[in-house]
This record gives C-alpha cells, structure tokens and sequence, in this order.
C-alpha cells in the first residue's frame, strides 16, 4: 500500500510530536526519524522526512526484504527535545535504527546515547567535528558531510581562484563555527572580519554594514534555511549584490531560492550533490521525487534517501537479522550506491565524496535554481579521521 504522506498522531510528550507511517502490522523494522518539523528550521526537516519517504516506497514498503515502518519525531532544532527525542524512540517505540538530525548541536545532543544504546545511526546533514574524531563510533554513519567540508570547499575554491580577502560570517553554534574553521584550513588570504550571529537571528543590516566598512574584497557566509533566505535579502538590499561578491556555503538551494529568487542570482554554493547530476541513480531519485512530492529534491532528501537505501542493502546482507549489528555495519562500510557521482565511507564512518562547485541560475521553467557549475574539491575525506581510533 502506497503511502499517502497523511500524518497519523500517536504519541504526544510535553515537547515531541511523534507520527508513525506503518508499512506492516507485524514484524517491522522500525526506523526512527529525528527531524525538525516545526519553526523556521522545518524547511529543511522536511526534506529529511520526504527522503525517508520516499525510499521506502521505492525499496516495496520494505526495508532489507522486511516490512519498515518509519516512526517521525519533531525535534523543533532544539537540543534536548532531539536528546529526548532518541530516548523515546529507543525506550518507547523500541527503533531498530535511527536516521536524520539536520542541526550539528541535535546531533551532539542525541547521538551519544544512541551510541550508548547500541542503535545504528544514520545522520544525513549534521556532522559536527568531534564525532569525525574522538566521539567516532561503529555505530555511527553519516550520509551527508563532516560540517568543516562545505566551508573547506569553498575555501580552497576562493584560495584558487586567486581571492586575496574575505569576511567570515555563520551562525553562532557548533556547525557555524565548524565551516568557518574549515574554510580557514584551505583558504591563506587576508579575513578581514570574521562574524558569528545569533542562531536564527532573523536581522543581519548591522552586520552587513560591517562587512561594507571592512574592505573585504568578497563575503564567504554559511547560513542554511530561513536564516539564509534572511540574510541573501538583505544583503541584496544593502547594494552590495555585484560590489561585493557572495560565496555561500548551503545557503541557495532549491529549497530557499523560492524565496531569495533574484537576490541570490549568479552567487555561487557548494554541496555534495545537485539535482542536475547526469548519474543513472541521481536521475531516477530525482523522477522519482518529483512525481511523489512535485518538486525538486534538496542535497538533504538525497542524502536521507541514500540512508534508507543502503540500510535496506545491509539489512539485506544480514537476511533480515537486525541483531546482526556487526554484520550490518560491515555491509555499511563497504556501501557505494549513491545518487552522487562519487561517495565511499572513510575509516571514520564520515563519506568521501566531491563537493560541488553551484550557480544560482534561472532556468528555462523561470525557477531560480543552482546549476553545477565544477568540482570545488575532489574526493575530499575530513580533517579529523585520523583522531578516530575505530580501525587503529
């Protein structure tokens, strides 16, 4: 039976909205999806939702051969409802794996005891530093990107590109400061400034006034979601679009170019995957996502699409035996079934992948869209596997 995309209300707490999608009454897999479902936040949690979605029904409405079952949480991008979260997902609804986590301080906040637990996890956008190093678990795979990859992309991309100054800005939390230290790794021009706001912060004039004064010759800024269809505005506004070139680092997407539209017209992003991706895997997934959600699919779905489907393969691999964990993470290390052009597993469980350099372009629809333009980085590992003891 078809999913329909209708929610089903099972379980409420003081702070989580739970939803179950059933796909089988009986003998289930069970894979809790820690998403972010409310508040500004929510247009990228539902990508992660849609993703998971999606590949079940690609995959028979089964998981590794076996009936799944995708139990939905809210974690409205606060910590410790992501914390309690994973709790009630494990002690109540009694997951057999969990996936998603879009916020890097979620993530800090709920992994660890899911690790604890023994749960195989599946992030798919954050990918916070200290768990690439010395919080790695066998436990923990991540389908999207270390969260210093992006900013080390286009850090490189800028230092190549012969740009000799630039202001820094991000949100100030874990994964802000992650792309920032990243994009600081491989560019060695002058930062003129370097800027870190208030996590949502919905008014940035007084820092882009800043950026004005500064001399910067270019503007380097990681904002994902509504922060970033906040800022491209204003910085459109500012007059400082074609003065003062911006670099985003997961800014313009498809999901915020419906609203940033011309203020973000010729900026250039990077990301791991893009919809335009001429791989038979990329073009089925993203057929298959337009004629399900009528739209184009963010690098978030793919990336929780990915998740789903390799997990059905190791699940597989083991013939359905989910106490298998060891057999599990065998057959996850050695996945490669991705709807990017190149991904693998690094020792760390974090992927090595390219990151791809995007235009803000408008198509012949007259959708404002991000075009793949080049490779930004090749094959890129993270900077932090070699402090991961895993398989030392």
């Amino acid at each position: 039976m078809r999913h329909t995309g209708a929610f089903f209300p099972v379980a409420f707490t003081a702070a989580l909205l739970f939803t179950t999608f059933p796909v089988a009454a009986q003998q289930s897999i069970k894979i809790g999806v820690i998403t972010t479902l409310s508040g500004p936040g929510a247009v990228l949690g539902e990508e992660l939702r849609n993703g998971a979605q999606l590949a079940v029904d690609v995959l028979g409405q089964k998981v590794g051969g076996r009936p799944a079952e995708l139990v939905i949480v809210d974690d409205q991008m606060k910590p410790e409802v992501g914390r309690e979260a994973a709790v009630e997902l494990v002690r109540k609804h009694h997951v057999d794996f969990v996936t998603g986590m879009v916020w890097s301080n979620v993530v800090l906040a709920a992994v660890p005891y899911l690790i604890q637990q023994k749960v195989i996890t599946l992030g798919t956008v954050g990918g916070p530093s200290e768990l690439a190093g010395k919080m790695c678990s066998p436990y923990l795979f991540v389908f999207s990107n270390q969260t210093n990859q992006g900013g080390e992309a286009m850090g490189k991309y800028l230092q190549d590109s012969g740009v000799t100054d630039v202001a820094l800005m991000a949100p100030n939390y874990v994964a802000g400061r992650d792309v920032l230290n990243g994009f600081k790794r491989y560019f060695k021009g002058n930062v003129s400034s370097e800027t870190y706001t208030k996590l949502g912060q919905p008014d940035y004039q007084a820092e882009i006034s800043q950026v004005r004064a500064s001399g910067a010759k270019a503007i380097a800024a990681f904002y994902p979601g509504s922060m970033g269809i906040q800022f491209i505005q204003q910085y459109d506004q500012s007059g400082l679009r074609g003065k003062i070139p911006f670099y985003g680092i997961f800014v313009s997407d498809v999901l915020t170019l419906k609203a940033q539209k011309e203020a973000a017209l010729g900026n250039y992003d990077v990301g791991y995957w893009n919809y335009d991706l001429p791989n038979e895997r990329s073009v089925r997934f993203v057929k298959a996502y337009r004629d399900k959600f009528n739209k184009i699919p963010s690098l978030y779905a793919a990336a929780t699409y990915d998740a789903v489907v390799a997990l059905s393969e190791a699940v597989k691999a083991v013939n359905g035996d989910v106490a298998n964990k060891d057999g599990i993470v065998r057959s996850l290390e050695g996945w490669t079934g991705s709807v990017r052009d190149h991904f693998s597993f690094n020792s760390n469980h974090f992927p090595i992948q390219d990151y791809l350099l995007l235009q803000v372009v408008k198509d012949s629809n007259g959708e404002f869209v991000t075009r793949t333009s080049g490779v930004a980085f090749k094959n890129h590992r993270d900077s932090y596997f070699n402090e991961c003891e895993m398989h030392k």
